[in-house]
């Protein structure tokens, strides 16, 4: 007895089965990252306008750790620096400390695009001795925490490469 064939090119199945894949790999990464956005402690968390207030003001040094491709994309907070965690961990440290104008009491509160990375970053950071980390859990894009920084409609400025670290003070 003949079986019967599919009507459905076996290149098809194959190409489905694929993106598939894919999709559940994306959902997986992203559900990785944003399990620690969830986990954040609510004694380190800023909002996004009060991390904005609070560094215009001079109380706190904003920080962008973003990889430098999303800097691009969507632009640093206007009030923050932009140090990104994706480089030589040695290097990274020594840029926050020459933010914090050496002084890891200084209060650094963290961004990046849903509060997944900072969250992570956070006891890293205190374990190198910094000893007041706040957290922008609710990043660039938003998370459980709260709308995001370009919902809020907070000011960014364009990101022009490593020579565009330093923040925009202006009121």
């Amino acid at each position: 007895m003949r079986q019967a064939r599919s009507k459905v090119p076996r290149s098809m199945i194959m190409t489905l089965g694929g993106l598939a894949m894919l999709v559940l790999v994306a959902l997986g990464a992203w559900a990785w990252l944003n399990r620690y956005a969830a986990e954040a402690s609510p004694e380190t968390i800023v909002d996004a306008a009060m991390a904005h207030k609070r560094a215009r003001a001079g109380e706190i040094v904003l920080v962008d750790v973003r990889r430098p491709s999303e800097l691009k994309s969507s632009g640093v907070p206007a009030s923050g620096h932009a140090i990104t965690m994706h480089q030589d961990g040695a290097q990274f440290l020594a840029k926050l400390r020459q933010a914090a104008a050496g002084n890891l009491a200084r209060p650094i509160a963290l961004i990046c695009a849903t509060g997944g990375r900072t969250t992570w970053l956070l006891p890293h950071l205190q374990k190198a001795g910094f000893t007041n980390v706040l957290n922008v859990a609710e990043g660039m894009f938003g998370s459980p925490h709260g709308k995001g920084w370009l919902k809020h409609g907070l000011p960014v400025r364009r990101w022009l490469g490593p020579q565009s670290t330093s923040p925009e003070l202006a009121k």
